[in-house]
């Protein structure tokens, strides 16, 4: 049995993963922006990886994100980096002649490996260094991009409220400086 799990802090901090397989424990801490999606595909990509190389023909994963088993079958525009190595994994698997089937599990449930893996992955993101580069996702970009821009223009909004404008006043008012 093989636990893959992933999890992400609060807007994308302290990030980590970990895959645990039998009483191996490997753990993976994520840079900051990377989401808890993202740490879930790591989890399943470095526990693919750890297979190519072990002796079991039979390989049963289990994750407790439905998001994240989905996408392993069909095509997304977001996380490509992620989801075609492990595409690419799963195919070094079958070339092996070694089987591999996922398996969800409902999270938070008395199953010894999946509170191990997911403790593992929640102390991951703890760790001082970031040990898995994971590019940033088309969400990390647009969220990025966004908050940018919504700083900017609280400058410029500032900068006419100074200046005595009453729409700034009245927009400042009305949305507490929050993004519509």
């Amino acid at each position: 049995m093989r636990f893959p799990l992933g999890r992400g802090g609060e807007r994308g901090g302290n990030t980590g993963a970990a895959f645990i397989s039998g009483e191996i424990l490997q753990t993976f801490h994520l840079a900051d922006y990377s989401s808890s999606y993202q740490a879930e595909l790591v989890g399943i990509l470095r526990v693919l990886r750890h297979t190519e190389v072990q002796q079991a023909t039979t390989i049963n994963v289990f994750v407790d994100s439905l998001s994240t088993a989905v996408p392993l079958t069909g095509h997304t525009k977001d996380n490509r980096f992620l989801l075609s190595q492990i595409q690419s994994s799963r195919q070094t698997l079958h070339r092996l002649r070694k089987s591999t089937s996922f398996h969800w599990v409902l999270g938070h449930i008395s199953i010894a490996g999946n509170k191990r893996s997911d403790a593992a992955a929640r102390n991951a993101g703890q760790g001082p260094e970031v040990n898995f580069a994971v590019p940033p996702s088309y969400g990390n970009i647009k969220s990025a991009v966004n908050r940018t821009a919504f700083v900017a223009n609280l400058d410029v909004l500032h900068d006419f409220r100074a200046l005595g404008s009453r729409t700034a006043d009245w927009f400042i008012t009305i949305t507490d400086l929050q993004p519509l």
